[in-house]
């Protein structure tokens, strides 16, 4: 009995090996088996459901190698009202494929069509979190293989089997993929959104929610008062130089309230600060601060201060959810010896009981943290609260040069040198 079952365990794992090795083949081992039907081709490109999306870069499923001689359509099943997803698999065979393109054209049913005006591929460009259009180029290493993914807007379509094709193009090659939708059963709700096997979620990519002027629903418009502005349960209060010299927040210690009198999260106003070489502060006099664009959902600002070494020029904008953006630029008008450029941020001590961020663990915050840029890790920001208050900050310059930040914590302030 256990020869029995110890051949029988053998042969099933052989059984699952085997039937694993017919599912995909490498792209050299394909390359090699099949070139005499690959050899005068750029590329190859085949569709694939996306239930069963394509995992490597450097295999190909068998059974797409049986259609390089006779394409045929390929049917795929989709709901009346979703946002569709398949793939195009491209495979580079001899040589690099630079500058793919793809086009759609309309699928046809027996009495309706569904315009190619209503197929995108993700991969070659959308629209960005500003809202504004932008365009992809894609190149293919040899030998590699690149998945496209395709979207197809059924709403409003009806039931009904609808065929057309997708045609791949690089350096004056091409290649007509036929496919065909069969769109049967009853109409999804949401575009498909709401079941995340769909994979129509990926549509969102192209969403240009938020890009507009409104505010969004349950949050107050931005309100704006000289130097003073307040927001949903916060506001702040701007000094000569743009940086913030208060900021105040009015929400209770459950945090689904808010109250009367708020919370102070600054000791201090922030300050820019340069340190010359001798231990000499720079002392940057403020021009006028301006208001520039005001809207329901943001209001900005920008000021120029100077010294006869330096002029420092600030901008700011503060956005109703409580998001506000600067961008500082230091300029030297002449040659100077720098010991420190930094900002700080003095925040009361009350309410900076956590720290996250930085490398460091969400938790109690630390008496002394320091942390040394490294672009292969995400740590550029940092947070410092308590329950019902708190301040993160994120480092945004993409070429960060100082090696070192120090955080301080002796008397309260959170101290980092800028960028």
């Amino acid at each position: 009995m256990l020869k029995f079952s110890t051949v029988l365990l053998f042969a099933i794992i052989l059984s699952a090996c085997n039937e694993k090795s017919t599912k995909n083949i490498s792209t050299g081992d394909a390359y090699e088996k099949y070139s005499y039907m690959l050899k005068d081709k750029l590329f190859f490109a085949f569709p694939e459901e996306r239930d069963n999306p394509l995992k490597w870069f450097d295999s190909i499923p068998v059974l797409k190698l049986q259609k390089i001689i006779r394409p045929e359509y390929f049917t795929m099943k989709a709901s009346p009202g979703e946002i569709f997803v398949f793939q195009i698999g491209v495979w580079a065979l001899s040589d690099d494929v630079k500058d793919l393109s793809v086009e759609f054209s309309d699928l046809k049913g027996r009495n309706r069509i569904i315009s190619s005006s209503k197929v995108t591929c993700y991969n070659l460009g959308g629209t960005d979190f500003m809202g504004k259009a932008f365009k992809k180029q894609i190149g293919i290493p040899r030998n590699r293989l690149q998945d496209l993914w395709i979207v197809v807007d059924l709403d409003s379509v009806v039931t009904g089997t609808y065929r057309g094709s997708v045609t791949i193009l690089s350096g004056g090659a091409k290649q007509v993929v036929p496919v065909a939708i069969r769109v049967k059963g009853n109409t999804v709700k949401n575009h498909g959104y709401d079941e995340g096997s769909h994979l129509s979620r990926l549509n969102w990519l192209n969403s240009t929610v938020g890009t507009d002027e409104n505010v969004t629903k349950g949050f107050l418009p931005v309100n704006s008062e000289g130097s003073n502005i307040s927001i949903l349960g916060r506001s702040m209060k701007l000094d000569e130089n743009g940086l913030p010299s208060s900021i105040i927040s009015y929400f209770g210690p459950s945090n689904q309230s808010l109250v009367e009198k708020g919370e102070e999260l600054l000791s201090k106003p922030f300050r820019f600060i340069v340190e010359k070489e001798s231990g000499e502060l720079v002392r940057l006099t403020p021009d006028v601060l301006t208001f520039g664009e005001k809207t329901a959902s943001k209001v900005s600002w920008k000021v120029v201060s100077s010294s006869p070494d330096f002029d420092l020029e600030l901008s700011g904008q503060m956005e109703f959810d409580g998001f506000i953006a600067y961008k500082l630029k230091l300029i030297s008008k002449n040659k100077v010896r720098i010991n420190d450029i930094r900002l700080e941020i003095p925040v009361v001590k009350e309410k900076a009981a956590y720290m996250m961020g930085l490398g460091h663990e969400g938790g109690i915050r630390a008496s002394d943290w320091r942390w040394k840029w490294d672009t292969a890790k995400n740590q550029d920001m940092v947070w410092l609260g308590a329950v019902n208050g708190g301040i993160r900050l994120k480092l945004k310059a993409e070429n960060y040069v100082r090696p070192l930040i120090n955080v301080y914590y002796k008397f309260g302030p959170l101290k980092l040198p800028s960028s």
